[in-house]
């Protein structure tokens, strides 16, 4: 979040129409950032993961509408709070991260509902490209001035959700209970908490 002093706008997600974005780069803050999943697990608990090493960069023109977004994951950066879990996610069984080391996206901002923003992308898993459609609400937005803020530099803060298929990028794996159920839902939910800074001309 941004330091009140350094706030000259600030909005929520009611008040889409108010936005102004200046045109430029804003590069997404890994420090202050979160590429995150959760899944449910046995049909019962959920696990939750995120991965540490990400960079991507917001292009915008002024108009929220036409904003283009590219990131990048790196997947042996996957954090789920069990190790030997991640080892056999990130093994050929699922990531196969030594034949795909990187996960990204590519989209565009097409439209808006009265509280969020609709990011239609790309996105590849493995060596499989789906299309993905995000919604995307605004938390933050600030732009310094320079009389207050001598690095003249504007900050967003953006909150995007998805849910995938799993078996739509190849993540088959689907082992069963003795009574039938399934181990791992099929559903994949995706949650990005991105934070991004402008640097003025």
């Amino acid at each position: 979040m941004v330091d009140n002093q350094d706030q000259e706008n600030s909005h929520d997600a009611n008040e889409l129409g108010t936005i102004q974005f200046p045109a430029g780069t804003w590069a997404i803050d890994q420090s202050r950032s979160v590429i995150g999943f959760s899944v449910r697990h046995l049909l019962i608990s959920t696990v939750r993961g995120h991965f540490d090493g990400f960079s991507g960069e917001i292009v915008t023109s002024g108009n929220p509408i036409g904003t283009s977004v590219e990131a990048y994951v790196e997947v042996a950066t996957l954090q789920t709070g069990d190790s030997a879990r991640d080892i056999f996610i990130l093994s050929r069984e699922l990531l196969d991260t030594e034949r795909w080391p990187r996960m990204w996206m590519k989209g565009e901002v097409t439209g808006e509902t009265s509280t969020r923003y609709i990011l239609d992308t790309e996105m590849c898993i493995r060596d499989v490209v789906r299309p993905v459609q995000f919604e995307v609400a605004v938390d933050d937005l600030s732009i310094g001035k320079r009389c207050r803020n001598p690095s003249n530099t504007g900050r967003v803060t953006l909150h995007a959700r998805a849910t995938v298929n799993r078996k739509d990028f190849n993540l088959k794996f689907s082992p069963v209970l003795e009574s039938g159920g399934i181990i791992v839902a099929d559903t994949v939910d995706l949650r990005l908490d991105i934070s991004a800074t402008f640097d003025h001309p």
